[in-house]
């Protein structure tokens, strides 16, 4: 109990540490780099009211109304942040994705709100994320800004949100088999997924840090 609540607190405020960064460095930033941090704004609250809520209220609805809100908010984010990775020409791919992923989940909560739970929510983004940070791993290996990779920014983001989103995406699509099929303990679960949210954050902080390392 001990470790899912300081892996928790970890999880929660880590997002704190890409922030400062971009923060202390944001005259060096391109303009992108706004969305990005907002999106970690915006994961840091929506994980700060679950966890308050989680250990000390309980109301299901207050997660479930975050989690939502939380979604909505990413596809437009992680939209917008990765079209200005790409020429422009292909912009209307990213308003295709923000309208195809919106459209798909009203769908789902007016026409079954049954069939999908707040953890299920969270499937639609993970995919997108995968979908942008593949595509922007292989432009940037055809195009290789540096012979250094890991000396690229974007290399350390792309880490960062693949490597939560790849994780997430399964813990989030199998949570009611694990939890009400198998019985299994949601501590060891949501432990796992710290850890991954942890990891991101201190990846995307590298490529914060990276825009003004030499």
């Amino acid at each position: 109990m001990n470790l899912f609540i300081i892996s928790s607190f970890i999880s929660t405020f880590s997002p704190f540490v890409p922030l400062l960064i971009f923060w202390r460095t944001r005259k060096a930033q391109s303009h992108s780099m706004i969305y990005l941090a907002t999106l970690l704004m915006v994961s840091f609250l929506a994980d700060l009211v679950g966890m308050v809520n989680s250990l000390y209220f309980k109301i299901d609805y207050i997660n479930e109304t975050v989690s939502y809100l939380y979604y909505f908010f990413a596809i437009a984010l992680a939209s917008v942040f990765y079209k200005a990775q790409f020429p422009t020409r292909f912009k209307n791919i990213f308003i295709l994705s923000i309208v195809v992923f919106y459209s798909v989940y009203l769908y789902w909560l007016i026409a079954n709100p049954s069939i999908i739970t707040r953890h299920e929510s969270k499937v639609p983004i993970g995919i997108l994320l995968i979908a942008f940070t593949v595509s922007h791993f292989y432009a940037l290996m055809r195009k290789m800004p540096s012979i250094y990779i890991h000396r690229v920014a974007m290399f350390w983001i792309d880490s960062g949100l693949i490597i939560y989103s790849s994780g997430t995406i399964i813990l989030f699509a199998i949570s009611n088999y694990l939890f009400f099929v198998l019985k299994k303990d949601q501590l060891e679960y949501w432990i796992f997924h710290n850890l991954l949210n942890t990891t991101s954050s201190i990846l995307i902080a590298m490529g914060f840090f990276r825009v003004t390392s030499k």
